[in-house]
């Protein structure tokens, strides 16, 4: 008798544990992580993703977003940091569903590598230098499965920064064509001009209509009213890229209403 209902309560208690342990690995299958990578607009990402996802009931609880960018970084010089090496670290520590990438501002200077073999900036060589190192840095962000979506540096105020971002911007973009991977996209940055050539101006309409500061001073980044305009954006690409991957998402949440 004694042996029958230890018997008894021990399948009890393991019948118990079934339905709480599918609970835990259907939200574990449902959560979205969202691992931020590179320089200071990453970073900025990051912060406008994280306010928009807080208002937003259906992704609240369910997505997850790594702050992984570092200010300053770029591609050309590894011995200051290696985004190609780190990125490793980002796929062990996160296990991101997709990577967002955004690099370039601090990538206005020659390759060295560390090896110490240089490719100077303008040549040829250093376009394909670059476009290799962006290529490993996707190659290492796909590892486990997550995706990856790189989006382009958006319209600068100097004219031959621009010059620079929109050259990194192609560069970029064949980079990732070339890869012929379905779970990685160049996406196009935000742009100030809805229709014709986009062009830098400091005030914009916010996502409430306000006419407000949305770029900071340095001609560069964005204030915080700017990141939310730029992230809004992210998010809609973030969430069709995944839906066409078979990941229910939607950005904003009335969208996913009436569907």
């Amino acid at each position: 008798m004694a042996f029958s209902t230890v018997s008894r309560r021990t399948l009890l208690g393991a019948l118990a544990a079934v339905p709480l342990a599918a609970r835990s690995a259907s939200a574990a299958a449902d959560e979205i992580r969202v691992a931020f990578v590179g320089d200071s607009l990453s970073d900025g990402m990051w912060g406008g993703a994280t306010r928009l996802v807080s208002h937003e009931a259906c992704l609240v609880s369910r997505v997850k977003l790594g702050r992984f960018a570092e200010n300053g970084t770029g591609l050309t010089r590894p011995a200051k940091f290696d985004w190609v090496a780190e990125s490793k670290g980002v796929v062990a520590k996160f296990k991101p569903t997709l990577s967002v990438v955004s690099l370039g501002l601090n990538d206005r200077q020659s390759i060295v590598d560390a090896d110490r073999k240089r490719f100077d900036l303008g040549t040829p060589a250093w376009q394909t230098r670059y476009a290799e190192l962006s290529q490993a840095l996707v190659r290492n962000l796909r590892s486990g499965d997550a995706s990856v979506l790189w989006i382009g540096l958006p319209i600068l105020r100097d004219k031959q920064a621009q010059d620079d971002a929109a050259e990194k911007n192609a560069i970029f973009a064949d980079a990732i064509r070339q890869l012929s991977d379905p779970k990685v996209r160049f996406v196009a940055p935000w742009r100030q001009n809805s229709t014709g050539p986009d062009a830098f101006q400091p005030y914009g309409h916010d996502l409430h209509g306000a006419e407000v500061q949305i770029r900071a001073t340095d001609g560069i980044h964005f204030t915080a009213a700017g990141y939310d305009l730029v992230s809004a954006h992210l998010l809609r690409e973030v969430a069709g890229f995944l839906r066409g991957q078979g990941v229910a998402m939607a950005y904003p949440c009335q969208q996913q209403a009436r569907r």
